[in-house]
This record gives C-alpha cells, structure tokens and sequence, in this order.
C-alpha cells in the first residue's frame, strides 16, 4: 500500500494537470424564428417529388428565395414524396423541413457532387491533399439555420458509385456538411444510408443535433458525425447505428475542438470502430 501511495504522489508531481478542476461546457445558442414563418414549399417552384425526376433546380429556387427574403422563413419538402437531389445549398436565417413520410435523396451519381472550395484551413482527416469535399446538404457561412424533420435524409450510399472499401472519402458527398456557420439545429429527422460521414460540422460555432436517428451501416467509413474544430457543441437524445465511429471529434486546425456536451445518446452500433473516438485528427486538441 506504501509503494502504491508513493508511487501516485509521484505520478502527481510529474503531471500536475490529472488534478485540474473539471469545468462545465458552454451549451450552444440555438437559432430562433418568427412563431409564424412563411413558407417556401418547393411543389410551387417546380418540384415533382416522384422519386426519379431530378429536382434540384426547384429545391433550389426555393431556398434561394427563402434567403432573398429573409424573412426566415420555412423551406418545405412535403406530400409523402421523395425529391431526388443532387448538392443543394442552404442560407442563412431559415428553416429547412422535410414533413412526415417524405425524403430528400442525393442521386447515385457521383459528378453531381463537386468539390466545395471553402475558406479554411482545415485538414479534417479526407483524403491526404485537400481540405475539400463533395456534400449532399450543404451550407457555409450560413447563421440562425435549422434542418428537421420528422421526414428522413437518404444518402443512397448503397448506390454502386459509393458503397465499397475502394471508394474514395473524396468521391463520395458528405450528406449533411455545414463549414464556417453560426447557430445551427438539426433535429427530428432520420438521416438514413450516408454515402460518407453522416453530419460534419467544420469551424462551426454553436451547433445542435437532437433526436437524429443516423442509420448507416455501409462499407466503408460512415461515421455519424465529425465535429471538426467547432465551438458550443450539443449531441443529445440522438441514435446511432453506423459503420464507422458514431461521435467523432476531429482536429485539423490550431482552432480546436471546444465545449462539446454529449447526453442521452444511444449508439447501437459502431461496426469497425468506436462509440466515441477523439481524433483521428487532433492537431488543435479538445478542449
């Protein structure tokens, strides 16, 4: 018991910081909008939602008016349908909806997802010479932003032209990946069949995911979301079933990972990987 004492004073006064004090996290501010939003329900702008007709453009259209307004006003996907999309944009000060039994699903083609050039320096782990990436859902430098539910996000990461050990992180879009935004929920949705990581918040600030069910158990590496160098981050009531990493903090840049809370989670399955994993990218640390 002596040298077991001794030997723990000893490990004390080499590495003082096992006795610092824990310190509570700093919860995010969450977006917030008019009680009654007008909405942009993207059937006026063209939209078929027949499952095969590629509606990006009315998705689109609607969004941008949405934006042009800011009005922060509603963007809704409804009708029981499903809008097969290629990479669509999201803006600031709006809500994106997708209604009860309707999908937005990203097509199985990957040229319909170009590359996004972003302003950072961010290095978060795809790929080993670039910072950028291709995404189904995308938003940037976008503030007071929502994407709910309880309609579902289909990734088709089935799709021959991502699912496999030999494709590339960098052939294959991210189906929800918000860089350089402030004040974002996501919440009450499923987000089903990711074609890469499921949500990838980078250099964000004050980020919220609640009562996400992430279903994702394809080959190779679908994480359930990367939170790569953000600030105030909440993870609560979510469920995660993935292939890769569930809850994965990533560092690629000296700004680093801070105030992250994580509460009442569930994560069912990490197939080859880790319920929660700190890195692999941690050149900022976590704060």
């Amino acid at each position: 018991m002596k040298q077991s004492f001794s030997l723990c004073l000893l490990l004390t006064a080499l590495f003082p910081v096992c006795l610092t004090a824990q310190v509570a996290p700093t919860l995010p501010e969450e977006p917030a909008f008019p009680a009654e939003p007008k909405t942009y329900d993207v059937r006026n702008y063209g939209a078929t939602g027949d499952g095969t007709t590629d509606d990006t453009e009315a998705v689109q259209a609607a969004i941008d008016a949405c934006a042009q307004a800011g009005d922060g006003g509603t963007v809704l996907l409804s009708g029981g349908k499903t809008y097969l999309t290629k990479t669509i944009c999201l803006k600031s000060n709006m809500t994106f909806k997708i209604d009860e039994n309707t999908v937005i699903k990203c097509t199985g083609n990957k040229d319909d997802f170009p590359y996004q050039t972003v302003d950072t320096d961010n290095f978060p782990g795809w790929g080993s010479t670039t910072k950028d990436a291709r995404a189904f859902i995308f938003a940037y430098k976008a503030e007071n932003l929502r994407i709910t539910g309880p309609g579902t996000i289909d990734g088709n990461g089935h799709a021959q032209a991502f699912e496999g050990f030999f494709i590339t992180e960098t052939d294959r879009p991210i189906p929800l990946f918000m860089v350089m935004c402030n004040k974002v929920l996501v919440d009450n949705l499923l987000l089903k069949d990711g074609a890469m990581w499921n949500v990838v918040p980078m250099d964000t600030d004050n980020f919220t995911m609640r009562k996400v069910n992430i279903d994702a158990n394809i080959v190779a590496n679908r994480d359930g979301i990367d939170i790569c160098d953000c600030h105030r981050v909440l993870i609560e009531d979510c469920t995660f079933y993935t292939d890769d990493d569930a809850i994965c903090p990533k560092s690629g840049t000296a700004r680093g990972v801070e105030d992250v809370t994580v509460r009442s989670c569930h994560i069912n399955k990490s197939g080859r990987a880790n319920g929660i994993k700190f890195g692999t990218m941690s050149y900022g640390g976590f704060r």
